[in-house]
């Protein structure tokens, strides 16, 4: 309901295309279709190579699913969404990038979490409950004056960039 929601609300918003525009973005359409084909593939293969690689790593040094879930797998899945990020924050489209971290979070956590469970039921660990559930609270309420003011600053970036730094070195220390 949420994405039927923003989809009515950009339908409400769409432009208005005289015929002579509308003939010149059927030709583009192909062509950016192509693009979008070309970097799904792309994007599975290579995130499938990633994520076999980093996690017969940390297997091979012993290190616990949900520590490899955590941070590599993490880190591996979130890494097309990063590079969406910047690239649309380098060319000036800043909403790109900030809708794509916000529906990514959404989806994965209604969608993905979701659909699993539906398919089959997953078990939460109380490690997950206890420790990584207020992490994420906590990140979501630091977030929330940040983003409310419109704009994410350098400085501000680098304090939930070592954020995430100092929980990762949580989660590995703890392991050990």
């Amino acid at each position: 309901s949420y994405i039927a929601l923003l989809f009515f609300l950009a339908q409400k918003n769409r432009p208005v295309f005289v015929e002579e525009e509308l003939e010149e973005l059927d030709t583009r359409y192909l062509l950016h279709g192509v693009y979008i084909v070309v970097g799904l593939v792309a994007l599975v293969g290579g995130a499938s190579l990633f994520i076999q690689g980093a996690s017969a790593i940390a297997l091979s040094l012993g290190v616990s699913d949900r520590l490899i879930g955590l941070t590599v797998v993490a880190f591996g899945t979130s890494l097309p969404e990063i590079v969406t990020s910047v690239v649309a924050t380098y060319r000036g489209e800043r909403d790109i990038a900030v809708g794509n971290i916000f529906g990514s979070n959404i989806f994965n956590t209604f969608l993905v979490v979701g659909a699993t469970a539906a398919i089959h039921p997953m078990p939460v660990v109380a490690d997950m409950i206890y420790q990584d559930m207020p992490v994420m609270l906590a990140a979501a309420l630091v977030c929330f004056p940040i983003i409310w003011d419109r704009v994410i600053s350098r400085k501000e970036g680098l304090f939930l960039l070592c954020g995430y730094v100092a929980y990762v070195y949580f989660i590995i220390a703890a392991q050990f």
